[in-house]
């Protein structure tokens, strides 16, 4: 998970939107969330969201949504990391279907206590 984390990390590169993909694919795997937390993959997210291209922003929110699906530590970290505030701009500055749902989701996965 670190070299993928990395990856996703280095901007510069032509990988980002790779790697970003792969880790969509993989995130549903509880093994890949535990790893990904642990290699300090939700501050890259974040940082996608803030500042990656729209379809990195797309994936970002993507992941950050599963893990944050059944996972009440998750949630604190992300929230931590500072997503909230980024995802609520995203929400706001496109209405379109394709982000408002997933972020909608977002906030009530996050806001839903178990």
């Amino acid at each position: 998970m670190k070299p993928l984390v990395e990856l996703m990390a280095d901007f510069g590169s032509n990988m980002v939107d790779k790697a970003a993909y792969v880790l969509s694919v993989l995130v549903s795997l509880p093994e890949v969330r535990s790893s990904l937390v642990e290699e300090a993959g939700i501050p890259v997210q974040v940082e996608i969201v803030e500042v990656g291209s729209q379809r990195q922003k797309e994936i970002a929110v993507s992941v950050l949504l599963q893990l944050c699906e059944d996972n009440l530590v998750y949630r604190a970290m992300v929230a931590r990391e500072g997503a909230i505030l980024p995802l609520v701009a995203r929400s706001v500055r496109h209405q379109s279907w394709s982000w408002s749902a997933p972020i909608s989701n977002f906030f009530v996965f996050f806001f839903q206590s178990k």
